[in-house]
């Protein structure tokens, strides 16, 4: 597989459809959703039975962040084209990345306040490969992000961190108990509030050892001018 074949110029090239404009090569695939707010990356569930019988359309569980600044076109570029060829080595079932244009921290879903999207640029969704070793996973992202001398966005509301990383934090969004994919918990509630019912943390003694990161920016809340939000 050659390395430019799910580069961002090229994934950011599809119209939003469900698999009707898509990226497919070898085991992997790569479509954008119908409102173009995300684009998704993984094997193709149709070839590969690597996600341990975990029903495919399930959207919530246990999932990484990593967080870039989205507001630099090239610093999101450059990130996603450094990930996405850790995740094809590692042959990672599911991910997601946001598309040019896309500020996370700008982006409203429902009635949520601006700002809870923020550190969500990439996600990867673990909860497929339960049994995966992730340490050495979150181990090279990490660095090769800071390497590249890659920008970090905003820490993801609700989210723990992973230890050593400034650029990856995670979450649980509540047990799969939907065939609908739903998740039972809402958006940037922490997870340590309804902890009894996810169970231990997985993820609890993962670190990550890399020299020179840059650091984390300070998040503001929005600031009210002529009845409109404005992150400062």
């Amino acid at each position: 597989m050659k390395d430019t074949d799910f580069n961002y110029e090229h994934i950011n090239s599809m119209e939003p459809s469900f698999r009707k404009d898509h990226i497919e090569i070898d085991d992997f695939i790569s479509s954008v959703s119908k409102n173009k707010f995300f684009i998704s990356f993984g094997l193709n569930n149709l070839k590969s039975n690597e996600s341990d019988g975990v029903y495919a359309l399930r959207t919530c569980g246990w999932k990484f962040h990593i967080s870039i600044n989205d507001k630099e076109p090239n610093n999101i570029k450059e990130g996603w084209n450094l990930v996405k060829d850790i995740l094809i080595e590692h042959r990672v079932y599911n991910s997601k990345v946001v598309p040019q244009g896309k500020v996370m921290e700008e982006q409203v879903i429902d009635d949520e306040p601006i700002g809870v999207q923020r550190g969500k640029q990439i996600t990867i969704y673990a909860f497929y490969q339960p049994e995966k070793d992730w340490a050495p996973i979150l181990q090279e992202i990490t660095k090769a992000l800071a390497n590249n001398h890659i920008e970090p966005s905003y820490r993801a509301p609700g989210d723990r961190e992973v230890k050593g990383s400034n650029y990856i934090t995670y979450r649980c969004d509540g047990i799969y108990n939907d065939k609908k994919g739903n998740c039972p918990f809402p958006r940037g509630v922490p997870w340590t509030d309804y902890s009894n019912e996810i169970g231990e943390d997985p993820f609890k003694d993962i670190s990550v050892d890399v020299d020179n990161q840059p650091d984390i920016p300070d998040w503001e809340e929005p600031t009210l001018y002529n009845g409109c939000c404005k992150v400062m």
